[in-house]
């Protein structure tokens, strides 16, 4: 396996030892090509269109050129002279901007057309020229302390921060590391050097200025984004000072967690921070297949899908915290303030969560890259719930906006309902609505990555055959090692239908390989699975890929049908906020009440949901063409006191099939009966309403 073909995020890992890597041990190496996969029609194409046509100008053209924006492209027109101006936004605010050129990079190469050609080519020309002799760039530092126009101090924002702690404190290695993705993504959309001979340059610089003595008091620290650098770099150049610099980055006595990384066992800490050093170290990992690196990954990846991340996929409810005391191998390790973070066990509240939009883009990732470490299906049901109900939900549907926190639900008297804050402060995070202009605005370009990240997903290849992860209408061409070029086509409705039929329509040479298709953890009933016509007689494992492995040839079809009830699911009895509460499900999409859709006079509030509930789906051309579930709530009578959801105690999982009382479910409960439409979390908050719930109180 070539090792420099498995691509992906930021990545940490083990004490230097060997000088020399192993060959690559990722379970999936090889990375799509950016074009490999196109969503032709359906949901995602949808999804697609509106990131081309809406989010992207929105924020390329809008947002990114405005001086208020936290992130400003002002800053590179300014500092190569074509504006006159001083620094604006934050002294991070390169990095932020260059993941919007990766989704522009992404786009173009899903679909080219001559608007994004124009934005790739005016941008990366303008980087190229900002580069510094010794290979810098980084526009706050070009741009110095004055305003070149009034000879006023710039740094509006950051003066206080950055004259404590160095004029370099923090935004070097974020702007160089994603300065470096940026440009590998430019290359691999347009099949262009000179970025990514531009970036390479500023890595280098960066890694030699990063070894010097007074590197940490000069700002180059080597954290995530760092890491996640030299782990591409070293992929696609097998420059053995980068592994070194990667390994030592991840070598230390401490982590964000407090134990070293290979005797962690929880998560803790700032979302983008611990996603940041998980991905990188998951990079480490297929690269040298390192045992006790794997181990830790797994075990901290269980941590956080079985304790720690919401039904929707986000997680960090944590805006301000205290990481407490750890005892680990005899070694005790202070708790730590902590912000925007990953916290305790359980610690799951729906009002105040935080979930930063930039944290839940990156853990999503995350899981994308553990599957391709491992193959485990496992992994891909988590990436797929974070992206179709958290990623998705961080973003309006018509309008290039953006949530920045992502509570669970807002229900009145929360403190970020409109009448707590009629003015509408640009600068809170806890807003009541998506907003275009953020003081802060880190959230947006990596939602937008994240969503176009969904082609390179779909689909997967390596020695073993061809990996379905996402389905949909799409066109997958993807090389399979000795099969050639491999054409596969899928047509599906998913996520609102199961019914999924794929056709090869061009296999370069007739050799065996397998097919394998991804059947999601949530399926509870048979799945039918036919080849040309012909139900397969063996087992498919809900949470696994179903191998079928034959001759493929143009024109054969395979077609699976994912059963999809409604599904009514309850939480772990520790998440307290959950407790005789359920949410409810078809498929992967998280579904909420939203007060645009009950009778006039009856709040959210005052409904509970019948154990016997009967909600179906109904297609709709609303917010973007989704699918509502229709049925009845309850109002007003006595609702019982008694238990009403089974909790089994030895069941470990932190969302499950709501089990009711037996009591409870025959006993006719008085109320008054009201017609009611729940709508997919991730279109919430889109009209005129400020209020949604998800968990619902049972009756």
């Amino acid at each position: 396996m070539n090792r420099r073909s498995f691509c992906a995020l930021p990545l940490l890992s083990l004490p230097p030892s060997s000088t020399a890597a192993q060959p690559a041990r990722a379970r999936i190496p090889q990375d799509s090509p950016l074009s490999g996969v196109r969503w032709t029609g359906g949901f995602w194409r949808d999804c697609m269109h509106r990131l081309r046509h809406i989010q992207l100008p929105g924020v390329i053209d809008g947002s990114f050129l405005s001086p208020l924006n936290g992130a400003s492209m002002l800053n590179f027109r300014r500092a190569a002279g074509i504006e006159v101006g001083g620094a604006v936004g934050r002294f991070w605010s390169d990095g932020d901007c260059y993941f919007v050129l990766d989704t522009t990079a992404r786009l173009y190469a899903h679909q080219p057309d001559s608007y994004l050609r124009e934005k790739l080519d005016h941008w990366a020309s303008l980087i190229a020229r900002l580069q510094r002799e010794d290979g810098l760039i980084d526009t706050w530092t070009s741009l110095k302390e004055l305003d070149p126009a009034t000879a006023a101090i710039w740094n509006r924002f950051e003066r206080s921060r950055r004259q404590a702690q160095g004029s370099f404190q923090g935004g070097i290695p974020y702007n160089v590391a994603h300065l470096y993705a940026c440009a590998l993504s430019h290359n691999r959309a347009t099949g262009e050097n000179g970025l990514l001979a531009v970036a390479g340059k500023a890595l280098s610089q960066f890694l030699e200025q990063s070894q010097l003595p007074d590197a940490a008091a000069r700002g180059y620290g080597m954290g995530g984004p760092a890491a996640f650098a030299f782990a591409l770099h070293y992929q696609r150049t097998e420059e053995e000072r980068f592994l070194h610099a990667l390994q030592r980055s991840s070598s230390g006595a401490r982590t964000i967690f407090g134990p070293p990384l290979r005797q962690s066992r929880e998560i803790f800490g700032h979302g983008t921070q611990t996603s940041n050093m998980l991905r990188a170290n998951t990079m480490l990992a297929a690269i040298t297949g390192e045992p006790a690196l794997l181990e830790a990954l797994e075990r901290l990846a269980d941590n956080l899908l079985s304790r720690k991340i919401y039904l929707t996929g986000a997680v960090a409810p944590v805006m301000t915290g205290q990481r407490p005391n750890l005892q680990v191998n005899g070694a005790t390790y202070t708790g730590e303030r902590i912000m925007e973070a990953v916290g305790e066990e359980y610690d799951l509240p729906n009002d105040h969560s935080y979930c930063e939009s930039c944290a839940i883009s990156l853990y999503m990732e995350w899981m994308y890259l553990m599957f391709r470490l491992t193959g485990k299906a496992v992994y891909m049901d988590a990436a797929e719930r974070a992206l179709m109900n958290g990623v998705l939900g961080c973003v309006s549907v018509d309008q290039a906006n953006f949530f920045y926190a992502n509570p669970q639900e807002q229900l009145r008297g929360a403190k970020r309902r409109r009448e707590a804050d009629p003015n509408f402060d640009n600068s809170s995070h806890y807003t009541w609505k998506r907003v275009h202009i953020q003081t802060c605005a880190c959230c947006p370009p990596k939602v937008m990555r994240a969503i176009a990240l969904s082609a390179e997903m779909a689909c997967s290849a390596n020695r073993e055959g061809l990996w379905v992860n996402l389905y949909g209408e799409n066109t997958a061409s993807l090389p399979i090692p000795g099969a050639g070029d491999v054409e596969l086509r899928q047509s599906s409705a998913y996520p609102w239908d199961g019914k999924v039929r794929l056709t090869f329509a061009r296999v370069q040479r007739p050799v065996p390989f397998d097919l394998l298709l991804r059947i999601p953890g949530w399926v509870e009933n048979d799945v039918p699975v036919s080849v040309n016509g012909t139900r397969r007689e063996d087992d498919v494992l809900p949470g696994s890929y179903h191998r079928i492995r034959r001759t493929w040839k143009a024109g054969d079809t395979v077609e699976i049908e994912l059963p999809m009830p409604v599904r009514l699911m309850a939480a772990h009895s520790r998440i307290t906020d959950n407790r005789d509460k359920v949410a409810i499900m078809r498929g992967p999409i998280v579904y909420c009440l939203e007060q645009d859709d009950l009778p006039e006079g009856v709040t959210l509030e005052s409904l509970r949901l019948p154990a016997t509930a009967n909600f179906k789906p109904v297609s709709t051309g609303e917010l973007g063409g989704v699918s509502k579930l229709t049925g009845t709530l309850l109002m007003g009578g006595e609702s019982s006191a008694e238990p009403k959801l089974v909790y089994d105690e030895s069941d470990n999982r932190l969302y499950r099939k709501a089990r009711f009382t037996d009591r409870h479910t025959v006993q006719a409960r008085r109320g008054i009966a009201v017609p009611a439409a729940l709508i997919p979390y991730y279109a919430r908050l889109n009209r005129k309403g400020d209020y949604f719930r998800i968990w619902l109180p049972v009756d």
